[in-house]
């Protein structure tokens, strides 16, 4: 393997810095060296940068994640020239087949990364498809990540996320491909796939699905325009669905914009007896003439506040966002629910709903559809 041009930092446990390990970085990579997580600490508190590529060998660190997040955050903040990047592996029995994929994954971002040109937003640590010719509808798939109701007994639906398998690099969010699509004007044509298999998944799930829950899809504004109400009805009416079934979340900022310039695609959608929901409330605010002007099934707490939940200020917000809610009528989910601890918060506070890692990761198709059954099974049992 050709010797890649990265300054790359490894993270690992002391007993895990093998010569076997050292041999293969050697022979990969041009400037390598090992950082304890102290080391690392110090480098994240430094006002400039001193490495392009995080890898972390071995899952006997603690806080793994905590780790990546800091590190992904700050090489945003402190972008090198081929792009920031935190690359990971295992330690199996072949260690330096899993090593070669990750610092392979790191050198194709770095070099996509370099070929960014300036329709990519400037700070992110996400690559996007940089092919000329438009994306493969293939390229995608959908996971689901589960709605719970805050005692998380009871299944209350899913949202429906998207996933690219576009470019082998780990960790690829939607966000930036969505960024990508909407700056090359494809996002009809990828929001068209997103709703339309999203409604056919659901059609599968007719016999299995819990009655008064809802599947959510993520609007970008771009999709909204006549074509989305039509491409909606066609599917509802393919999947024998009803408008109900289906919850659309958009911004609390794009939905105030999309009042003034799309409200007759709102109202086509309203017609089909589609819901609404606002997402990321408590980055955006949102403005009374959306609560007074659209019905609203739902809307969704950020988890930036949801963290924040322990100080008191934050706390009241929380609330009375929830106390509006119950009083219009409005369900209010917690995102980002981790801990039992957030869970219990989030439950005193009044909050009907949650999403996160404590309740479950997003889930392929097919493992969602086992989960639908054995929470059928469950209800069933208790009666």
């Amino acid at each position: 393997m050709k010797a890649l041009s990265l300054n790359l930092v490894v993270l690992c446990a002391p007993e895990s810095r093998t010569e076997a390990i050292a041999a293969l970085l050697d022979e990969a990579v041009e400037s390598w060296r090992y950082c304890s997580v102290d080391e690392l600490a110090g480098q994240l508190r430094a006002p400039t940068r001193d490495f392009d590529v995080l890898l972390i060998v071995g899952d006997e660190l603690p806080d793994v994640r905590g780790i990546e997040t800091l590190a992904r955050v700050w090489l945003t903040d402190n972008p090198p020239d081929r792009g920031p990047h935190v690359a990971r592996t295992t330690t199996p029995a072949h260690l330096g087949s899993e090593l070669h994929r990750a610092l392979l994954s790191a050198a194709n971002l770095a070099m996509a990364v370099a070929l960014r040109d300036s329709l990519m937003p400037r700070r992110t640590s996400e690559v996007v498809h940089l092919r000329p010719e438009p994306p493969r509808l293939d390229d995608f798939k959908l996971h689901f990540q589960p709605l719970w109701s805050i005692d998380g007994r009871r299944l209350m639906g899913a949202e429906a996320l998207l996933r690219w398998n576009g470019l082998e690099v780990p960790g690829l969010k939607a966000e930036a491909v969505i960024a990508n699509a909407e700056a090359r004007g494809e996002m009809t044509r990828v929001g068209d796939f997103v709703v339309k298999r999203a409604l056919w998944h659901l059609g599968e799930w007719r016999t299995l699905w819990p009655q008064g829950a809802r599947l959510a899809i993520n609007l970008s504004p771009a999709q909204l325009d006549a074509s989305l109400s039509d491409s909606i009805m066609d599917a509802l009416d393919r999947y024998r669905l009803d408008g109900d079934d289906l919850e659309l979340e958009i911004s609390a900022a794009d939905l105030t914009n999309a009042l003034h310039t799309q409200a007759g695609t709102l109202a086509d959608l309203l017609d089909l007896g589609v819901c609404f929901c606002v997402d990321r409330l408590g980055t955006h605010l949102i403005e009374p003439e959306v609560v007074s002007s659209l019905p609203l099934s739902s809307w969704k707490i950020d988890r930036s506040l949801i963290e924040r939940l322990p100080e008191p200020a934050t706390a009241a917000l929380v609330a009375e966002i929830a106390a509006l809610g119950k009083h219009l009528g409005i369900r209010t989910i917690a995102m980002g629910i981790e801990t039992e601890s957030q869970r219990c918060n989030a439950e005193t506070l009044g909050c009907d709903a949650a999403q996160g890692f404590l309740f479950a990761e997003a889930l392929s198709a097919a493992d969602f559809t086992a989960l639908l059954t054995a929470h059928r099974e469950r209800r069933r049992e208790v009666g």
